[in-house]
């Protein structure tokens, strides 16, 4: 059971051998507990099927057997809309939800593709699609290759910083994709901790028009600060959390979500960010391996207009 609960519910499952291969709902009757308020779902489901969004086979050739989309989306709404991923099972994770975009899942394989592994590893996407919906909003899954790795602490000595360190460097000397343009690789909506979980609401073809957008809307609240971006673009994870980073020969990144392709101060806002939040010890100590102890005046603009996204002014 999750750590909010399914407090009642009546199912009837099929399961052979060890995996989910098939599974019939006939009707399903949910209370979950959440925050101290129970949400009811009533719903009539029957075995679903491989119907909906076109589906995305990236590893064609993988020798791990990928289970269908209608076992994926078994497995997840088993254990219900709060979760944001499963161990689908010891070679496979799903990972799902309506904030989960496929843009995540692009950007994740082609880091899988062209980083070498020797220096970064991050897990292998077999497939992705959107289906089911929740609320009338899209419920986007990612099944991927399952990682083990040692998680991170607030404390790592200088050896494993300068081993992630060297991982995110040389992710941002990857060469980009041909007319990559600023944000999400599949050209959606930038969504992260700069944008907010709001996103910029359009999309970017150039830094400059990155620049002129964030300049404007300081100009609009009536900062004179400017931000003047540098013309150099990389792949940002812009989460580079200690939460994200499992340690390992080599280092193991995980949680693409905010990644994108933007200028390096981006990453660097982005730890910049964590100052103040939980993991902020060890934000502080991969900022000065990547960045130095100075911060660059772009950071006070760029928080500025974070803000702005977020809260309006």
């Amino acid at each position: 059971l999750s750590i909010h609960g399914w407090m009642s519910c009546q199912k009837e499952i099929l399961f052979e051998h060890s995996n989910i291969k098939s599974l019939s709902i006939r009707r399903t009757t949910c209370l979950v507990g959440y925050l101290g308020t129970y949400y009811v779902f009533d719903t009539l489901w029957s075995t679903f099927a491989d119907s909906a969004s076109p589906r995305r086979r990236i590893m064609k050739h993988s020798s791990v057997p990928v289970p269908s989309r209608a076992d994926v989306m078994a497995a997840c709404a088993l254990r219900g809309p709060l979760a944001n991923g499963i161990p689908y099972n010891s070679d496979i994770w799903v990972k799902y939800g309506t904030g989960v975009t496929e843009a995540e899942a692009i950007l994740q394989q082609f880091v899988n593709e062209n980083a070498d592994h020797s220096i970064v590893y991050t897990p292998k996407v077999y497939d992705y699609f959107t289906g089911q919906r929740i609320s009338d909003i899209p419920v986007t899954y990612i099944v991927m290759e399952r990682v083990y790795g040692e998680a991170l602490t607030s404390k790592e000595d200088d050896t494993v910083l300068e081993n992630i360190a060297a991982a995110v460097r040389h992710i941002w000397e990857l060469p980009l994709p041909p007319q990559a343009s600023i944000g999400p690789l599949a050209g959606q909506v930038p969504y992260n901790r700069f944008f907010s979980d709001y996103g910029a609401g359009r999309t970017f073809q150039s830094t400059e028009e990155l620049q002129a957008w964030i300049n404007e809307k300081l100009k609009e609240e009536g900062w004179p600060d400017r931000v003047d971006l540098p013309s150099e673009r990389c792949i940002c994870h812009c989460d580079l959390s200690q939460f994200n980073i499992l340690r390992g020969n080599p280092v193991i990144i995980i949680d693409w979500g905010m990644s994108g392709v933007y200028p390096r101060i981006f990453d660097e806002f982005a730890l910049f960010h964590q100052f103040n939040l939980r993991g902020s010890k060890f934000a502080k100590a991969l900022h000065k391996k990547l960045f130095g102890n100075k911060l660059p005046r772009h950071l006070r603009p760029l928080t500025i207009v974070s803000r702005i996204n977020t809260w309006g002014s």
